[in-house]
Order: C-alpha cells, then sequence, then structure tokens
C-alpha cells in the first residue's frame, strides 16, 4: 500500500484552541478552505495522487470539508468515511475514543497519563489493518495532526 495523509484545514476550534469532538466540529474556517484549494492545486499540478484509487476521510467535519474539496477538484468519484482516523478524543469533552479503543482491542484505555501511548497503539493497528485491507493499492487519507504524528 502507498499511503498519504492529509491533515485538515485550518478549523474554527483550533483558532478558538478548544477541542472539538466529531458532534461538536464546526468545521473550516475561510482560511482553512483556503489552504485546502491550495493544497487541490498542487496536486492537480504535480500529478501526486494520479492513479490513486482509495480516498479516506475521518468523520469530524473539518476533515469532511477538506475531503470534499480535495474530491471535487481531484475528481476522485467516491471517499468513505473511516472513524479510526478520528482525532484523539479525551474525557467528557470527547467521549468516543474509549468506545472504540474498547471494540476493537477489548479493554479499556489507559489513564489520561497514558491516552496518547494507547493512541499511537491505535494509529499503528489502524495502519496495518489498511496496509492489509488496501494491499497493493494507493490511498489518501485525510486526518487529523495527531493521527499523522502517531503514524510517524
Amino acid at each position: 500500500m502507498q499511503l498519504i495523509l492529509v491533515r485538515h484545514g485550518e478549523s474554527h476550534s483550533q483558532l478558538q484552541g478548544v477541542p472539538s469532538s466529531p458532534s461538536r466540529c464546526t468545521g473550516l474556517t475561510e482560511r482553512g478552505v483556503r489552504q485546502v484549494q491550495a493544497l487541490a492545486d498542487r496536486f492537480r499540478e504535480t500529478g501526486e495522487l494520479h492513479g490513486y484509487q482509495v480516498f479516506l476521510n475521518s468523520p469530524v467535519k473539518r476533515a469532511r470539508q477538506t475531503a470534499e474539496i480535495l474530491k471535487e477538484a481531484l475528481s476522485f468519484e467516491a471517499h468513505k468515511e473511516e472513524d479510526d482516523l478520528c482525532v484523539i478524543l479525551q474525557g467528557e469533552v470527547d467521549g468516543r475514543f474509549q468506545e472504540i479503543y474498547r471494540s476493537k482491542y477489548g479493554m479499556s484505555i489507559p489513564a489520561e497519563g497514558e491516552q496518547w501511548e494507547a493512541f499511537a497503539d491505535y494509529a499503528r493497528s489502524t495502519l496495518q489493518r489498511y496496509a492489509a485491507q488496501y494491499q497493493g493499492q494507493k490511498v489518501v487519507a485525510v486526518t487529523h495532526a495527531e493521527f499523522i504524528v502517531a503514524s510517524i
């Protein structure tokens, strides 16, 4: 599998400095839209994504909007939302990570201080699953900074 991870454009919650769950995200700022359009222009000019067959995105609104802009600009026929490309979700603000992690691995994530390590394991496992699922294919995935950092 060849994989390109794309971070969403600037979001309202990012500017406000507040975490936002999938249900609370208010999407991209105008600047964020322009950033994604500039990225789409770059991809069109360089042909970097020529031949990519699979287009995935996080279900969080800012990532979904980024994917829609790229999909339209680059003529991807379809994309698939993947909960596994989500942001690291914390505490009461974002309680969904615990549920997703438990359903995948049959256990709860460690205490707050160890949550990043659990998320990194989760990202690694997701990438391994994608490598098996999309073996021999070229994949673009729109996600979040935390997922990209954990992937590295």
